[in-house]
């Protein structure tokens, strides 16, 4: 497509400089457009570099995947050991049905990646896999061909003087470019794809859709254009050349995050560490706004000695970082460990939490969090009760 740009205005400035070849020129650059997307290959696996820092993931050192990934911009994300490692799926915005992999070498390197984005450790929201390419997308493909012939062969016809052929040439172009603009239009109708959340797997596409529980992907396999269980056929032929459906590889990486769900489904999966027991202490269970802060600047308090180290036995700054950072956790937990912290020593707690908002989706999360380092109760009182009515007034309007 780039090619086919600069040829467009390569023709604009011989048009101003009144070239007679610039007709054939914007001619010719419709031509390429047509041509680049069947001919452009979909993009490869390769190696890249990722780097992680709080908030966002930055994607470098590749020919042409590089890009910077967001916290805000994920929709869903999901894990799976992979081959000899791991692989990361991620759901971007503006990007359903075809997700990013992460292949990982190690547990380490999933999580550096999944702090960086603020994914826990069951991952989140719904990841969308396009099971293959549909006939309307294999059509417009070839329609987009002969119209680029079309194209290219009327800009050759502009410098010969056979006009009856040109003329031919010309309608033609014209018939089957408007062909590739209904086609185009017909694109947008959703594809069929296997969606993995929370709840299971969803196959379907528009408004009808099948759900599969996980532990129906027991043992499950790729076949030739299918992926196979005992009980289970899912249509998925890979896609050796077209950007749409799946490629081998992808399709490869489909198996392993449902056969990973499936293992999870049966309780075959790591159990999430959710620290100690008084970490329950921070919980508000159902108290008013000033006995819940007051109860949490008590624990604070009791936290400290002198010279404001922690008492031993009790929770440890580790265990208030832990839940603080932890995406899964309970919104009133996460402010709540954040508010002790913040007694202990504010400016430190305020430097680190900066970055951490980064990776908060939610923005009524992040107002509780950002609240919660306020040294006077009173404004954090009123800052909370104003949060929890836009809440109420969220959930009404649901």
């Amino acid at each position: 497509m780039g090619i086919a740009v600069s040829v467009g205005l390569a023709a604009f400035v011989c048009s101003l400089a009144s070239l007679a070849v610039a007709p054939a020129l914007m001619i010719a650059a419709v031509a390429i457009g047509l041509f680049s997307r069947p001919l452009t290959r979909r993009a490869a696996p390769a190696e890249v570099d990722v780097l992680c820092t709080k908030g966002r993931v930055t994607i470098s050192g590749g020919p042409l995947i590089n890009r910077l990934i967001r916290a805000k911009d994920i929709i869903g994300a999901t894990t799976a050991r992979h081959g000899e490692g791991n692989v990361l799926s991620l759901a971007l915005r503006g990007r359903e049905g075809k997700p990013i992999h992460l292949e990982l070498a190690s547990e380490d390197e999933v999580k550096s990646v999944c702090d960086a984005l603020g994914i826990g450790h069951g991952g989140f929201g719904a990841v969308g896999f396009s099971l293959r390419a549909r006939l309307r997308d294999v059509i417009e493909a070839w329609t987009r061909l002969l119209a680029g012939g079309a194209w290219a062969g009327f800009a050759v016809l502009m410098f010969q003087g056979n006009t009856h052929a040109r003329t031919v040439a010309g309608m033609v172009a014209v018939v089957l470019v408007n062909l590739v603009v209904i086609l185009g239009i017909m694109r947008r109708a959703a594809t069929p794809q296997l969606v993995l959340r929370s709840d299971g797997a969803h196959e379907g596409a528009g408004r009808t859709w099948r759900p599969i529980r996980y532990d129906a992907f027991a043992d499950l396999y790729a076949g030739p254009d299918a992926l196979l269980a005992p009980q289970l056929r899912l249509q998925s032929k890979p896609s050796a050349w077209l950007s749409d459906g799946m490629s081998v590889a992808e399709r490869d990486i489909l198996v392993s995050q449902l056969r990973g769900a499936s293992a999870r489904a049966f309780g075959r999966a790591a159990l999430k560490d959710d620290g100690p027991a008084q970490l329950d202490s921070l919980q508000r269970n159902g108290s008013s706004l000033d006995g819940w802060l007051g109860r949490l600047d008590a624990v604070a308090a009791s936290l400290t000695r002198g010279e404001g180290a922690y008492r031993s036995g009790a929770l440890e700054a580790a265990d208030l970082w832990r839940v603080a950072e932890d995406p899964e956790a309970v919104p009133d937990l996460r402010m709540a460990a954040v508010r002790v912290l913040a007694k202990l020593d504010g400016k430190a707690v305020a430097v680190r939490v900066a970055p951490l908002l980064d990776t908060v989706r939610e923005e009524l999360v992040r107002k509780r969090i950002r609240v919660a380092m306020e040294p006077d109760g009173a404004i954090v009182e009123r800052e909370l009760f104003a949060i929890e009515e836009q809440e109420r007034l969220l959930a009404l309007k649901r």
